[in-house]
Formats: C-alpha cells, structure tokens, sequence
C-alpha cells in the first residue's frame, strides 16, 4: 500500500484516482502522520462489501436464534407473496 498525506492526495487528486483505479493500489491517506481514509477502486470496495456482507449473512445463519428470525421472516415473506401481496417486477 501506498501512503500519502492529505496535503499530497489533494495537490495530485488526479494521479490518486489513477493509481487506486488503473494500478489496482490502496492508497492511505495520512493527516499529520495518522492513517485516516483510504482510497480504493470501486471494484476492490464492491469485493470487499460483499465479503463482509456474507460475513454477516453466515454469522445469522450460525446463531440460532437468529436463525429462527429469519426463518420467521422467510415464512411470512413467503406467505405474504403466496397471498398476491407482492408482484413481480417487470
């Protein structure tokens, strides 16, 4: 990963973007020598969104009272859509 201070991310916004996007480079920005954000392509920030959303997902499925909510709401998703309450998109 390549480290920048805010000062420099601002002067070279442009080659920033580049790098994270074309060069497939995290880029963290520093403000006075501390990590603050870090800049990504959007599709590492769509792969890693996705992780974390199946992270959540797989940690519901193992809890089971969790579970049993989900459950509940499968059921009475799948109750309300057998009932004609929800239509299909075109």
């Amino acid at each position: 990963m390549v480290r920048v201070s805010a000062r420099e991310a601002r002067d070279n916004f442009g080659d920033v973007i580049a790098r994270a996007q074309y060069g497939d480079e995290a880029i963290i920005v520093t403000k006075q020598g501390k990590p603050a954000v870090v800049i990504v392509s959007y599709e590492e920030y769509a792969a890693l969104h996705e992780h974390r959303n199946r992270e959540t997902i797989q940690r519901l499925l193992d809890d089971p009272e969790a579970r049993q909510v989900l459950d509940r709401l499968l059921d009475n998703f799948e109750a309300d859509v057998a009932a004609g309450r929800y239509k299909e998109r075109p």
